[in-house]
């Protein structure tokens, strides 16, 4: 089974992931690349988006059944290497227009809205939300050489959508990420299915990273992921590595039946959670 698709080379929007060329049912990954003046228009069906900046700036317009919203300028870093993202949810049946103000690259993860949410009444009062780059929370996870940055565009808590999660991971030079390694692919007290989608960007960009997918139907993989590569995650163990001198840094969104982040860590690892700690306790004391 095929896991790696490339977003290099895109010229206004492509849907690189969809329900059409992969296994997934509640994911769906497009990208959207436009030259400074440039426009794209286009409208949800019975499915919630984000679209988040990577690097450029634009203006959005939204409209759906009399109601209007736009925002202007958004976007403030050249690349995911130089802070947080913009972004903006756009909920169910919206139609939108966004202006390129400088060359822009973006992304949109959409995923089916849910049938329940579909009775919630007047679904035309659910509005779209703008995050702010003071608006994504930065967390650093993890220790030693498997320490990283995760920022939280919509994380599990967020009320604001019905079923994306979506971060982004920064990678440092050396450090693995998806560590220790967890899936969530099996249903249990403990774990809930959740389809996954990276998108990768890498500095320098002639680098690499490595992305280790094993566990999940006979699955013992490693994939060479370069600049713009997006690999999806049906199931398995999927942590990350960037060589020396290399940081990764790659936009990821969750989808499943039900929202909630119950993983299971592969048993083998599970001590190094407890090593965080330690590890954590022995650089405030030196």
């Amino acid at each position: 089974m095929g896991l790696v698709y490339s977003a290099r080379g895109v010229t206004g929007l492509k849907t690189v992931v969809d329900a059409r060329n992969s296994p997934l049912e509640y994911l769906s990954l497009d990208k959207l690349c436009l030259s400074e003046g440039g426009c794209h228009e286009g409208s949800l069906g019975d499915e919630e988006a984000i679209l988040v900046i990577l690097g450029g700036k634009c203006s959005i317009n939204l409209r759906r059944d009399g109601a209007e919203c736009s925002w202007s300028s958004l976007g403030s870093r050249p690349n995911p290497f130089a802070g947080n993202p913009a972004a903006v949810y756009i909920p169910r049946a919206w139609k939108y227009s966004i202006g390129a103000i400088s060359d822009l690259e973006a992304l949109v993860a959409r995923s089916p809205w849910p049938e329940e949410a579909a009775d919630e009444g007047d679904s035309s009062a659910i509005k779209p939300v703008l995050i702010r780059p003071e608006d994504v929370r930065v967390v650093s996870v993890g220790a030693g050489n498997w320490r990283r940055d995760v920022r939280f565009i919509l994380g599990p808590e967020s009320s604001v959508s019905r079923r994306l999660i979506v971060a982004e991971t920064l990678n440092p030079p050396g450090n693995w990420s998806g560590f220790p390694p967890h899936k969530h692919d099996t249903r249990s007290d403990t774990e809930v299915i959740l389809e996954e989608i990276y998108h990768f960007k890498v500095s320098p960009r002639d680098s690499y990273g490595i992305q280790r997918v094993y566990g999940y139907e006979g699955s013992d993989d490693a994939y060479v992921v370069h600049d713009d590569d997006v690999v999806i995650f049906p199931g398995g163990y999927h942590p990350t590595v960037a060589p020396p001198g290399t940081t990764l840094c790659y936009f990821w969104a969750i989808a499943g039946a039900e929202k909630a982040m119950k993983v299971t860590i592969d048993p083998r690892y599970r001590w190094i959670s407890l090593a965080e700690g330690i590890i954590k306790e022995m650089q405030k004391a030196y």
